[in-house]
């Protein structure tokens, strides 16, 4: 093994490395020029060493022969296509060009120079193969030289008795020449290599800053939000293709000049602060004039950055989220169907005028109702009913006042506000044109369709609320219609407030804040196995006073003043608490009724999802019953809502089925899972054949549509009998139970527990 460098000998060798060039040639440009420079001096040679030989008075076919190998090379290199055969043959004319001078100098020493001249122009090249061809050359030449014809060779007498001596001495000269011209051509070669370097990260600089630049201007070219510069008084310098798309602005021109005038003086001004170097300004302006599209700008001051030089304008299109907003506080606020004022605007509108400046101001509500208009749906079909309600929207607004707004709760409901009643008797003839307008039939679709309206009509009193107005409206609407319908009604305080009804609502509101309501259970029993299925929810008043106030007294109440609401939350929260403490880990369900008003409302859907993720319920267990003209139309609220809680997995009844004029077409509408028979049909099966027929028309459809069949109002033994015979499913009724409290039903067993069917009774259910 050999042993190691001493530190000094290894710094002696890499010292000693670096003054070796690597001989690896140049670039091609870089050789072009000098392989030109040294070909030209080759070329050069042809005519001056002529002329020299026969100035030294050689025959010119002689100087022809001795320079015969220089004009050879001359055309070999033309005739090469490699930098390394031109390099050699330049090499080597130059090399034969240094002999003949010498030869025809008659040996004289200073033209032997032309040897180290020719040594240090084949350096030039910085390859290895040529200058060592060339160092070559001149030894062999003076070698040779020197042993045929040493006076060809040197002229001077020392020289030519001592041909060796001064063959040393000029190979020593050559040598020096040499090793200096390798030292040269090494630093040279180190300073290529550092322009080279210095030349490819300036290369890659470039490149990089052109990518940068391109990806710039495509981001620039491509991009949504428009880009300008803009001087503090408002030209554009500079401007991005989406800027002329989005503004319609140009280079030069004045960024006011495209905006509306109603913005341009405040864009000016959002110029000015900018340009004093304010914080980042933004606003919104409008430009063009037929369709005026909105732009949102941002405006950024840099004047002081030498690469921008003025006011960055960025500018957004946000006309079509303008209009999204727009559209969605319009829809959020009307009525989808007739474009009225909704419920919540009329709220807002009420709330604002008993807030607002002019909360002194006389008011008045009228509260129309369609009279008989489920029977023009029922008769005509839905879309005849829509359009009627459009109609009567439009009449509505065609014969009020211009401070009136005319708004539609839902339904067959409208309402009518006057902001400057004035006097009962002006109050009387708005409504009386009112009648009068919907008095005129409508044609619609071919046909003529004549209605009217009951009007119950309240105005504003000193220190009342105003929210209490479309109460008293409501319920002289319902004066009205109990009157005979089709007339208007004014609310009196002293009568109206004293009636029963009234008084009713009141007591009602009172017990479900207070708690008074309580929620019995009816069982839901299997025909075949007398097995309990399910529980029905129904809701009893336990008035402090009254006792218990019958369902058929304060249900109809609460919906037609909004009171469902609130109620059915509290049966919908108590059935499923109560269903998963009497039954949690069964798989008995429980059914609830839902109104038309509560399928109405956008925050149905949600009430159910809180209420099953509070009690923990699986949503399969709970049914919804709803009615059949609940559903009825094109409601989007009711679709929106009964397709989100199916989402869950909640199941559909349709209660009282076959006692409207739609169910086929709402048993196809929407995914009901149970269909319930009316009792009144039930109540017929051993009376009347046709009732029979009913109700087995009535299972067969929906066992062909894949749903289960409840029968409600069993009473007696030989109803139960026909039911099993014909194929029911399920029966409920008081043959089986009468609704009680959770308190009073048998503890639930793992499957179910089974009753057996009670003996004949004659009250109704």
């Amino acid at each position: 093994m050999a042993a190691p460098l001493v530190p000094g000998r290894r710094h002696l060798r890499d010292g000693i490395s670096t003054l070796i060039p690597q001989g690896v040639g140049l670039p091609d440009a870089a050789f072009s020029a000098r392989h030109g420079l040294l070909r030209v001096v080759l070329a050069g040679h042809l005519p001056a060493l002529a002329v020299f030989g026969m100035v030294r008075g050689y025959d010119p076919s002689h100087v022809l022969l001795e320079v015969s190998p220089i004009l050879a090379t001359v055309l070999a290199e033309r005739l090469s296509r490699t930098q390394r055969w031109r390099a050699l043959w330049v090499t080597g004319g130059l090399a034969w060009c240094s002999t003949v001078l010498v030869h025809l100098s008659g040996g004289q020493i200073e033209a032997h120079f032309h040897y180290f001249v020719v040594v240090g122009l084949i350096a030039l090249y910085q390859r290895w193969l040529p200058f060592v061809w060339a160092l070559g050359f001149t030894v062999a030449s003076h070698g040779i030289g020197t042993m045929i014809a040493p006076a060809s060779m040197f002229n001077h007498p020392a020289a030519i008795n001592r041909p060796w001596l001064w063959a040393g001495i000029h190979g020593g000269a050559v040598l020096a020449a040499t090793i200096t011209q390798i030292v040269f051509w090494s630093a040279a070669e180190r300073e290529q290599h550092r322009v080279e370097e210095l030349s490819d990260d300036l290369v890659a600089t470039a490149r990089e800053n052109a990518s940068q630049r391109a990806r710039f201007e495509s981001l620039v070219a491509n991009a949504f939000d428009g880009v300008a510069i803009v001087c503090p008084a408002g030209d554009v310098r500079w401007q991005s293709p989406a800027m002329a798309r989005i503004m319609g602005t140009r280079p030069g021109g004045a960024l006011v000049d495209v905006v509306r005038e109603g913005d341009a003086d405040r864009l000016e001004v959002a110029l000015a602060a900018a340009g004093r170097g304010d914080a980042s300004e933004r606003l919104m302006v409008r430009c063009g004039t037929d369709d005026p599209r909105w732009i949102e700008l941002s405006l950024v001051d840099l004047t002081a950055n030498p690469d921008v030089g003025g006011i960055v304008v960025n500018a957004r299109d946000v006309t079509a989220h303008r209009k999204a907003e727009h559209d969605l506080a319009w829809q959020a606020h009307h009525d989808a169907l007739t474009g009225l004022p909704n419920r919540a605007k009329l709220d807002q509108l009420l709330a604002d005028l008993a807030t607002g400046p002019d909360a002194d101001r006389n008011l008045a509500v009228m509260f129309v109702d369609v009279d008989d208009f489920k029977h023009v749906n029922d008769r005509l079909g839905h879309s005849v009913g829509d359009q009627l309600l459009r109609d009567v929207g439009r009449r509505l607004r065609e014969v009020v006042r211009h401070q009136d707004v005319v708004a539609r709760l839902g339904g067959d409901e409208f309402v009518v506000l006057c902001t400057d009643a004035g006097t009962t008797e002006e109050v009387l003839v708005v409504a009386g044109r009112i009648a009068s307008a919907l008095d005129d039939p409508f044609q619609i679709d071919g046909a003529t369709v004549a209605v009217t309206a009951s009007i119950g009509v309240a105005l504003h009193h000193p220190d009342q609320p105003v929210e209490e107005l479309l109460r008293h409206a409501d319920l002289a609407m319902y004066a009205a219609k109990d009157q005979g319908r089709d007339r208007i009604e004014v609310f009196d305080h002293t009568r109206h407030l004293t009636d029963h009804r009234a008084g009713l609502h009141d007591e009602l509101q009172v017990a479900i804040e207070v708690g008074q309501l309580r929620v019995h259970y009816q069982p839901i029993v299997s025909i075949e196995s007398r097995a309990v299925r399910g529980l029905e929810a129904l809701v009893r008043w336990e008035h402090p006073e009254r006792g218990m106030v019958s369902p058929a007294e304060f249900i109809p109440l609460a919906e037609v003043t909004g009171l469902i609401v609130p109620l059915g939350t509290v049966v919908l929260e108590t059935a499923c608490a109560d269903l998963v403490r009497w039954d949690p880990h069964g798989d008995t369900t429980v059914s609830v009724n839902v109104s038309g008003v509560q399928l109405q409302r956008s925050s149905f859907a949600p009430t159910v999802e809180r209420v099953l993720a509070q009690t923990g319920l699986d949503p399969r267990r709970l049914t919804l019953e709803i009615t059949e003209t609940v559903v009825v139309g094109d409601d989007a609220v009711v679709g929106t809502n009964i397709d989100r809680v199916t989402a869950l997995g909640v199941r559909l009844a349709m209660d009282d089925f076959g006692t409207g004029y739609s169910a086929l077409v709402t048993l196809k509408r929407y995914a009901f899972d149970i269909v319930k028979v009316d009792r009144e049909f039930v109540a017929g099966l051993s009376e009347h054949s046709s009732d029979a027929a009913i109700v087995r028309a009535v299972i067969g459809l929906a066992h062909a549509l894949g749903m289960e069949v409840v029968a409600e109002g069993i009473e007696h033994a030989d109803q139960l009998a026909a039911l099993a015979a014909i194929g029911s499913d399920f029966g409920q009724g008081y043959a089986f139970g009468r609704p009680v409290a959770l308190e009073a039903l048998p503890p639930a067993s793992g499957v179910g527990w089974a009753i057996a069917p009670a003996p004949a009774v004659t009250t109704a259910s």
